[in-house]
């Protein structure tokens, strides 16, 4: 797994205090590694002087991801079983600064089976937004948000009368993370197959190479990455390797 940077965005700037922040906490990750799987993980510099918004640039980030048709085609045609549980878990205010959406991933394929967990920020919550009008409205959704990581049930409003209120149209629940974006993740941190030991693969990713947390973490990398790579075939991930370049 190579080491990744935040990207640098040239927003307005009533907009620069929220946008490491809103960020860092729109990123999706999966266990062991826990890397940043979205667009605005990257070590490329992007020119985002017309955002007015962050809504503005999550809808720009989902309007890039979704150009990519090669890929589209290449992971459907892999014949990869793909299920997605969500994990409910209470995220209290007072330790959990910045609740996420918790799932159990589970990819099948002939007789090899990968599972591993995923989480998404708050972000990615189905028509999340980031600015509101009012600061009371804008606690409310962020009650709601927090509601909604903690069950994965979508909600409307709050109601001191009726207490939670889902939507009476539309989804009920929060949609699953896509296997795109899935996929993703696990090819990037398949990349540590190409070290050789513990070490190098410390170096290249900011990691002491003397803690025993870090090794920990190598070596459920590679045994991750190697059922990854007996579901889908060497030559697919070498593939998938070069697709997800320009994700």
């Amino acid at each position: 797994m190579s080491s990744s940077q935040a990207q640098v965005f040239c927003l307005p700037q009533n907009m620069l205090r929220r946008t490491h922040e809103e960020l860092y906490h729109a990123s999706s990750t999966h266990q062991p590694v826990r890397m940043a799987c979205n667009l605005f993980q990257s070590s490329d510099i992007l020119d985002l002087g017309n955002v007015h918004s962050l809504d503005h640039l999550y809808s720009l980030g989902a309007t890039m991801k979704n150009t990519h048709p090669e890929l589209t085609a290449y992971i459907e045609n892999l014949g990869v079983a793909y299920q997605a549980q969500f994990v409910p878990m209470i995220q209290p205010q007072q330790t959990i600064t910045y609740p996420q959406l918790h799932w159990a991933i589970t990819l099948t394929k002939g007789g090899q089976t990968l599972a591993t967990s995923y989480t998404q920020g708050q972000a990615h919550i189905l028509k999340y937004k980031a600015f509101h009008k009012t600061p009371y409205d804008g606690r409310l959704a962020h009650e709601m948000y927090r509601k909604t990581c903690e069950t994965g049930i979508l909600y409307n409003h709050f109601s001191e009368t009726f207490g939670w209120m889902r939507r009476s149209r539309g989804p009920k629940v929060q949609p699953p993370p896509s296997l795109l974006d899935i996929l993703y993740c696990l090819v990037q941190d398949a990349s540590v197959l190409d070290f050789a030991s513990f070490e190098p693969w410390a170096q290249d990713c900011g990691y002491d190479a003397d803690s025993r947390k870090a090794e920990t973490i190598y070596k459920a990398c590679v045994q991750q990455s190697l059922t990854l790579k007996n579901l889908i075939g060497s030559h697919a991930l070498e593939h998938l390797q070069q697709l997800y370049q320009d994700y």
